[in-house]
């Protein structure tokens, strides 16, 4: 899984593909769903982003369970 947290009109966004979060909860929901945890995760973060809006993303996907997440910043 791949999860970019952008800011956009000001606000962190978590993006998975070409949907869309706002909320990190919502966001821990939908990578649940995904089968491929072994595989990890990584979290892209935009240099504008809050350091909470990252920390989020990353424990969304520490509560979807999956094994290795890593953290890469997002280049534009």
């Amino acid at each position: 899984a791949i999860v970019d947290v952008v800011r956009v009109d000001g606000a962190p966004l978590f993006r998975l593909g070409v949907r869309e979060f706002s909320d990190p909860a919502e966001l821990t929901r939908v990578l649940s769903a995904f089968d491929n945890k072994f595989e990890g995760a990584f979290v892209r973060v935009a240099d504008d982003v809050p350091f909470g809006a990252a920390a989020a993303a990353i424990q969304a996907c520490k509560d979807a369970r999956y094994t290795k997440v890593s953290y890469v910043p997002l280049v534009p």
